[in-house]
């Protein structure tokens, strides 16, 4: 994912802050690879998100919202989040 040595850091930040955050980056490219995921990232950031199977590779200066989810399988065509679950915004820089 780094095209060379690089110090990556890691925020948690809450949804109204992913919201934000996404707001603000007219750059914002979604590469989640998985349809019901990218759905309820949108439903809960409030933009559309398809699904985008890609690799990517950062580089110094670059940021990224992953969205880290947590709990059963999501039932096909899901846009909200089930019962349990969670997701943890999580903003990704690289330096060097």
């Amino acid at each position: 994912m780094l095209k060379t040595s690089a110090v990556v850091a890691f925020r948690f930040a809450s949804q109204e802050e992913a919201k934000a955050w996404i707001a603000e980056g007219a750059r914002a490219q979604s590469v989640i690879g998985h349809g019901d995921t990218a759905s309820l990232v949108g439903s809960l950031l409030g933009g559309e998100f398809p699904m985008n199977r890609i690799s990517i590779t950062l580089a110094e200066g670059d940021e990224l919202l992953l969205a880290q989810y947590s709990g059963p399988r999501l039932l096909e065509g899901a846009t909200s989040l089930p019962e349990g679950a969670h997701i943890q915004w999580i903003i990704v820089s690289v330096g060097t």
